[in-house]
């Protein structure tokens, strides 16, 4: 294993797919990719709906996005830096739908696995939203490391 790219949202689940990743890097010595993706709320199905307050709004929310960029990048830097070898460690943050951009930014990076938590989200959120870690386990090109609460 040469590569591997792990997701962090700060939750449960991914707190738990980095100590995996963590114990995957001190086996393996390998590479690691510390990807957090901010769910794009541009995307719903209004987007294409505009009013005399979306400029305002639109730049209350970018400001918004940048400092969300800014606690991510900081959340990143100190996982980062707990992991046993944290010059192999590289931080990426992009927007996105999580489950699509995991998969496309782990094949953009040649890596060799993908790490993900997993979490109960119930029968009807599952329905309708659907599981990330299901998503990127059918979808990936590589192999896929669920980390499951136990």
């Amino acid at each position: 294993m040469k590569k591997i790219i792990v997701t962090y949202d700060g939750s449960e689940p991914a707190k738990r797919a980095v100590e995996g990743a963590k114990s995957l890097q001190g086996c393996f010595d390998c590479d690691v990719v510390l990807y957090s993706i901010i769910e794009d709320i541009s995307t719903g199905f209004a987007s294409h709906i505009k009013t005399d307050s979306d400029s305002r709004y639109m730049t209350e929310s970018r400001q918004q996005q940048k400092d969300q960029l800014d606690k991510i990048y900081s959340w990143l830097k100190a996982v980062a830096d707990a992991f046993p070898n944290p010059d192999k460690v590289v931080t990426r943050v992009e927007m996105g739908q999580i489950g699509p951009q995991i998969v496309e930014h782990a094949e953009k990076e040649g890596c060799d696995c993908i790490v993900v938590g997993s979490r109960d989200i119930g029968a009807f959120k599952k329905l309708f939203k659907g599981s990330v870690s299901e998503y990127v386990a059918s979808k990936a090109k590589c192999s896929v490391y669920i980390v499951r609460d136990i």
